[in-house]
């Protein structure tokens, strides 16, 4: 009876140093992770989105990963504030401003191609009798 006894304390004591073993490597695992989450997050506050992608999805956080890339796209993306002007939105103070610099340079030979233009401006409804007169009489120069 002696020799069962001691051998089930030696099986219970080998158990319990082996579960000693597993909660360590458990704790040295969920350290390692921790660590992992940290480093990600060093990496996305220095804007390494790449590095910081790569650990989130070392670690499977498959989300992270993604709203990091959405980071990196946005970053690299070109935003380019511009206004595409179709001719319907041009006022009529533009076109007349437009013609009216371009008729206070250059000689002769200019004024008849700016009349021209003006007369398709007016043809084409841009501007009005009025405004056409007033600057024909600003390109001749009366």
């Amino acid at each position: 009876m002696s020799w069962f006894k001691d051998k089930r304390i030696k099986e219970e004591r080998e158990f319990r140093k082996w579960e000693k073993g597993q909660q360590q490597s458990i704790r040295e695992e969920k350290n390692k992770l921790e660590m992992l989450r940290l480093k990600a997050e060093e990496r996305e506050q220095a804007l390494d989105y790449t590095e910081a992608a790569r650990i989130w999805d070392q670690l499977g956080e498959i989300e992270e990963a993604a709203r990091i890339r959405k980071l990196m796209t946005e970053q690299s993306a070109i935003k380019v504030n511009q206004k595409v002007v179709h001719g319907d939105e041009i006022s009529k103070t533009e076109i007349r401003d437009s013609v009216l610099n371009k008729s206070n340079v250059g000689g002769g030979s200019s004024k008849m191609k700016e009349l021209r233009e003006l007369k398709e401006m007016f043809d084409s409804g841009f501007i009005s009798k009025e405004e056409m007169e007033k600057m024909k009489k600003e390109i001749l120069g009366k």
